[in-house]
């Protein structure tokens, strides 16, 4: 399906990467990066809608998103921790809820949850899990007139065929004054530019949409929203290519402390921590934390009606 930039509108691209068959390009206007054509909306449906997604052992999807449960809740306490310094608690609907353990973790804190899951599977975990109810789309919530206090976005962009038109819809949800929180992977990130190919987020037809702080924020702008933060998530400290794959092949030939091949394992060992510190201090000290962290976590609002 043919697609404008979502970001400014554009009909203009350059062709930036193949992969898996599908087309990455780059807006020639605004530098956004985004699959086009877009694959049709069955092929995207069936994804989702397979229980599979959610225990694969495939590239696409999760090896077993409930095994990862107390990692999902210590994320969702910390980021619960951000929302609440903007707004008091009140109704939050999480958008891609999943099973429902952001979910969980914030009925616990005293919100009034409510969630929207495609995968009928999960939809019903998350609506056992929490006894909230889980719909399959916003369009019913929109009918309903309903509206939240706090609509949560975390790692969703990233996802849909039209990220402005899902943004229009959740600002039809918000309430004036209310918070909009999400995350997505940085195509910020420095190995975007030097290795593409590398870079594990290019996984169409699961992610349509590659943002960098800059398209991000311009979007969200485009949208009504007043961005209140950007935060770089998950931090990626990654040497170059040549220097790992050289401590791989050490790894290989020597072994480490759980496979002691040879007498001189502890060198891979010392070799891999001193390059990993060189990394990370060569990061933290010459490098914006936008251009090796993994992925953004955005904070924005709706403007209360005075304003």
């Amino acid at each position: 399906m043919e697609r404008a930039c979502a970001v400014c509108g554009s009909d203009r691209f350059v062709p930036f990467l193949e992969k898996d068959g599908y087309r990455i390009v780059r807006c020639a206007a605004c530098s956004f990066l985004f699959v086009h054509p877009t694959p049709d909306p069955a092929t995207l449906r069936a994804l989702y809608t397979d229980p599979a997604y959610f225990r694969s052992e495939g590239p696409l999807g999760y090896a077993d998103y409930a095994a990862l449960r107390s990692f999902w809740e210590a994320q969702a306490r910390e980021r619960l921790s951000v929302i609440e310094c903007y707004v008091d608690r009140g109704t939050l609907l999480d958008v891609g809820c999943a099973i429902g353990i952001f979910l969980k973790v914030a009925q616990e804190r005293g919100w009034e949850v409510s969630g929207i899951e495609i995968a009928p599977e999960a939809a019903h975990e998350a609506e056992r899990l929490t006894g909230c109810r889980v719909v399959s789309s916003p369009e019913l919530l929109l009918r309903e007139g309903r509206t939240f206090d706090v609509i949560t976005l975390w790692e969703y962009l990233e996802h849909v065929p039209d990220p402005r038109a899902e943004l229009q819809r959740f600002y039809r949800l918000l309430r004036p004054g209310g918070l909009l929180a999400l995350s997505t992977p940085n195509a910020g990130h420095r190995l975007v530019q030097r290795a593409p190919a590398l870079w594990k987020e290019f996984k169409p037809p699961e992610h349509l949409n590659f943002f960098t702080a800059e398209t991000l924020l311009r979007l969200l702008v485009a949208c009504g929203f007043q961005v209140l933060r950007i935060r770089a998530i998950a931090p990626d400290y990654r040497a170059p290519e040549w220097l790992e794959d050289g401590i791989a092949r050490a790894r290989q030939h020597l072994g480490d402390r759980h496979d002691r091949r040879t007498p001189f394992w502890f060198l891979y060992s010392i070799a891999r921590r001193v390059v990993r510190w060189t990394v990370i201090v060569h990061h933290k000290l010459l490098l914006s934390p936008l251009a090796y962290a993994g992925g953004l976590e955005v904070y924005a609002h709706k403007a209360r009606e005075s304003e």
